[in-house]
């Protein structure tokens, strides 16, 4: 008809807004998860290691670390803690000091 708008499937729109509503809503479980870590680690390593697997088993990342900022000449950076998803558990490596 002339003059009326056009008509458009908007499964796309809505598929594209699922998806965001199921990105925040793993974040926010993560979020959620690390704050219980927190609470609950004993120590500072402890807490860095179940962070580091947090954000890769239900944050959906492939891989996480924790490096501290050297106050050395050349600026170096120490890894503390790596997990990667690379195995159906994640795979955290504490590096030693």
């Amino acid at each position: 008809m002339p003059g009326s708008p056009p008509v458009s499937d908007n499964t796309s729109g809505r598929k594209l807004a699922d998806e965001e509503v199921y990105r925040l809503n793993r974040a926010y479980r993560a979020i959620n998860s690390c704050n219980q870590a927190l609470l609950h680690s004993n120590n500072e390593k402890e807490l860095l290691q179940e962070i580091c697997n947090i954000i890769v088993e239900t944050g959906g990342y492939r891989m996480a670390w924790v490096g501290y900022a050297e106050h050395d000449d050349s600026q170096s950076i120490r890894s503390v803690v790596i997990s990667d998803g690379l195995f159906s558990r994640s795979a955290t490596t504490i590096i030693p000091e």
